[in-house]
């Protein structure tokens, strides 16, 4: 019987189309029965549990933003103490921004400031001199013996910072020769461990002492352009024949930059690097006695036989990923595998925010690469952070300050989700 036979008091009843939640409705959907299981119902929350999510999204905001003298929430990078350190400290925190702690290593040094006597930069000099040589107890190089105490202090920084300034003489009996022994065994523990590390200038050198790479004075022609006073003149371009490197990794428009059009690079010795025999645009130079590893290297036999084979490859650990473009002399590298070990020759630090006068003379392109090198830095502490903190939890030995930092970082991260 049609619907018309009813009567009049009836009414055709059409069947009703079914529509399933799209992608976004079921992700609100996933995150409201997430939160009621946590506690909070977001749908339909009450006045009380509004006031208390509030009070522990601050308490996480205060957390992580407010520093610490121990083990903050926030990443921690330690910088190499050296005389003049105020500058380090002010242009790292500058350049990386509140999310990152910066702190002196060793530790417990105060940073000297440019007004102050001759009298308290020496009385300084000597604090860390002996600050040194007590971290560096037991350390044996040749037998790759790392000294305890200095394990111990960086087992809280997430991050290593070299400065330049080796090549600074001074009055303080050792204190050169007690910064370089520092920083190699600094250095040490930083590729045991896989710490970041970013090395500046004469910093970069010593990073790559670390890996057997020797120093050697500029040519003529290099001593012409890189004979500059301070960070805030510009001597020459950069170019970057690998742009899946970090150094080569800034972005430009629609895709990465191969080249700075100028860049702050003053120093008068460089990393020594092999003569070239044959120079292809993608080509770079080979360090000078880097250390090497044996990798096994895929190759597929040839004629689509199915057959694969692998052959092994002996490769550089540390690989130069910025070149000056005339003369190609080397500007920079990084670690070809674990953990970014970079270092670079100009002064990215005070283009990204360390000094007023860099930043009003640096271009556009030396800009974007300076803030790139410094976000990258900044990406792999961060990073480093949180795997310290997991594999902490999985053994079990998180101690109070890093069980906070987890339960803050979990808070912000669930209202990040939320947002």
């Amino acid at each position: 019987m049609s619907s018309r036979d009813r009567g009049s008091g009836s009414k055709s009843v059409s069947p009703q189309k079914v529509t399933m939640p799209g992608k976004d409705e079921r992700l609100q959907l996933s995150r409201q029965m997430y939160d009621r299981r946590k506690g909070y119902d977001t749908s339909k929350p009450s006045r009380t549990e509004s006031l208390q999510y509030q009070a522990m999204l601050q308490s996480a905001q205060e957390k992580l933003a407010v520093r610490r003298s121990s083990a903050p929430s926030s990443p921690v990078v330690g910088v190499s103490h050296r005389p003049g350190h105020g500058y380090d400290l002010h242009a790292l925190q500058s350049s990386l921004g509140t999310r990152i702690h910066t702190t002196s290593s060793p530790p417990e040094l105060s940073a000297t400031k440019p007004k102050d006597s001759r009298s308290v930069v020496r009385r300084n000099e000597q604090e860390s001199v002996q600050a040194r040589r007590e971290l560096l107890q037991g350390y044996d190089p040749v037998k790759k013996r790392l000294p305890p105490n200095l394990v111990k202090h960086l087992e809280g920084v997430d991050g290593l910072y070299i400065p330049g300034g080796q090549d600074i003489l001074s009055d303080v009996k050792d204190a050169r020769e007690s910064r370089l022994a520092y920083e190699a065994a600094a250095l040490d523990v930083a590729r045991q461990r896989g710490i970041p590390v970013l090395a500046i200038c004469g910093g970069s050198r010593r990073l790559a002492a670390a890996y057997g790479v020797p120093e050697v004075d500029l040519t003529e022609y290099g001593e012409g352009i890189h004979n500059k006073r301070g960070t805030a003149e510009m001597a020459h371009g950069l170019s970057f024949p690998n742009p899946h490197s970090v150094l080569g990794g800034a972005k430009s428009g629609t895709g990465r930059m191969t080249s700075v059009d100028s860049i702050n690079s003053t120093h008068s010795k460089v990393v020594g690097v092999e003569r070239e025999r044959v120079v292809f645009p993608w080509s770079t130079p080979e360090l000078t006695n880097v250390e090497r590893v044996d990798v096994l290297h895929h190759n597929p036999v040839l004629f689509g036989s199915g057959m694969q084979r692998f052959e092994k490859r002996s490769v550089p650990l540390l690989e130069v990923t910025a070149l000056e473009p005339t003369h190609r002399t080397p500007e920079g590298f990084e670690t070809a595998f674990g953990a970014p070990h970079i270092g670079v020759t100009s002064h990215p630090e005070a283009i990204a925010g360390g000094s007023g006068k860099a930043v009003s003379a640096a271009s556009g392109q030396a800009k974007t690469w300076s803030h790139h090198v410094m976000d990258s830095f900044q990406q792999s502490v961060q990073t480093y952070q949180r795997r310290r903190l997991v594999n902490a939890q999985i053994r079990g030995d998180m101690g109070p300050q890093d069980e906070g930092d987890v339960r803050a970082m979990s808070i912000m991260a669930h209202h990040n989700r939320k947002v």
